[in-house]
């Protein structure tokens, strides 16, 4: 069918993507044409003579603001859930904030502490040993925090090595290639937010920075969200997979 005929175009360029690290270059792209447009604004911005020579080294550019892109905007994400956290469990304790959360659903949603690794991985450690003989569980207490990231890594390790668990972690490629791009993007994101904040102060009160920092701000809120799902999914489909192919 031409749902089917689509599906496999996408996995085939989720696969290069993944494959190529070409999802470097969708956070790379951002964050540079980000970083030559505050440039510009600022008059810093200057090419070089030849126009060859300016496409080979914007490529280049692109690909290491990528690399740099995801190494921070993954530590963005992960310590900005980290201060969620504590302001969340915070807010919790005053009891005005408990009767608008029993009132109000849509405040517990939003009050809904975010998950740590740890935490997810726990859950769905605890989610597959329901229905199995206790000397078939898998270990959840019984594990360090330091262990239990190893043991995930050592699941990974195991599916890649499986032929028949092939069609799974192509699945979860797809995943960990979307969360290395919100990821990127949030470091896009954080940037764009800063250099409008600065020019609006520098280069006068023009409302278009103004705009690029709400949207900046906006986007940094999605992306983070889309990034912990990505990486909350990866979690779940990793524990389950390894179960089922143990």
């Amino acid at each position: 069918t031409m749902e089917a005929n689509f599906q496999k175009i996408i996995d085939k360029i989720s696969e290069a993507f993944s494959f190529f690290d070409f999802s470097f270059f969708v956070s790379g792209a951002a964050t540079y044409g980000i970083s030559c447009y505050f440039l510009w604004q600022f008059d810093e911005l200057k090419p070089f003579g030849s126009t060859t020579t300016n496409v080979l080294i914007s490529i280049i550019l692109i690909y290491l603001c990528g690399v740099i892109s995801f190494s921070y905007g993954k530590w963005i994400r992960l310590k900005y859930f980290q201060i969620t956290r504590g302001c969340t469990k915070l807010l919790k304790k005053f009891n005005w904030i408990q009767k608008l959360q029993r009132r109000f659903n849509w405040i517990q949603k939003l009050l809904r502490t975010p998950d740590s690794f740890v935490e997810c991985f726990d859950k769905a450690i605890q989610y597959v040993n329901k229905g199995l003989e206790p000397n078939k569980q898998f270990p959840r207490n019984t594990l360090l925090e330091s262990e239990k990231s190893y043991f995930y890594t050592e699941m990974w390790s195991f599916l890649r090595n499986r032929p028949e668990a092939k069609e799974t972690v192509a699945f979860l490629n797809r995943y960990w290639v979307m969360q290395a791009v919100c990821e990127g993007l949030i470091f896009s994101s954080t940037l764009a937010f800063v250099g409008g904040i600065i020019a609006w102060e520098f280069k006068g009160n023009n409302v278009i920075y103004l705009v690029i920092s709400v949207a900046s701000f906006l986007a940094f809120l999605i992306l983070c969200r889309e990034g912990r799902r990505y990486a909350e999914t990866q979690i779940l489909e990793v524990v389950i997979a390894y179960k089922h192919f143990y």
